[in-house]
């Protein structure tokens, strides 16, 4: 009875620590998410750009703002991570994250700007970004989930992780 008292505490003080400030390996996690989507919009937008890559049409145009959208976002919301990461913004972070996912695996899909070496390889690709889309929107959902049960939690102020 004792030892489940000692375990309980313990897990109330690492939830209370995990909200208050990102501290160790995610603190470098999110410094590295920054630093690697801000590569991507160098490497997208600036040398080589985008236009470089063989297996890309002109229509990739039109997906390529909402991916720089997207990088933006994910800077942003991992420059805000490194302040705090109470588990309600995690959520729905997670979430705005995975509906970026979602929308632009649509896209790809409905805008097909890719030059494919055989019908083997389209198919797979095809197949692939359907499964990755379905994936992204069971996210959303699970991000929802996560956001709606932290900022409903008893605590109340910061949210809490279960």
């Amino acid at each position: 009875m004792e030892m489940e008292g000692v375990i309980m505490s313990t897990a109330v003080r690492t939830d209370l620590d995990r909200r208050h400030s990102p501290v160790g390996w995610r603190a470098v996690g999110y410094a590295a998410a920054v630093a690697f989507n801000a590569l991507l919009l160098l490497l997208i937008n600036g040398w080589p750009g985008w236009q470089s890559l063989s297996f890309l049409t002109p229509q990739a145009d039109s997906v390529v703002g909402l991916v720089n959208t997207s990088l933006v976002f994910g800077i942003l919301l991992n420059l805000c991570y490194l302040v705090s990461d109470p588990e309600w913004l995690k959520g729905l972070g997670d979430a705005v994250s995975a509906a970026f996912a979602t929308a632009i695996l649509v896209a790809l899909i409905r805008t097909w700007p890719f030059i494919l070496p055989n019908e083997g390889v389209e198919v797979g690709l095809r197949i692939g970004l359907i499964f990755a889309a379905v994936g992204s929107a069971i996210a959303v959902i699970a991000g929802i989930v996560r956001f709606a049960k932290a900022a409903l939690s008893l605590d109340g102020h910061q949210g809490g992780s279960a």
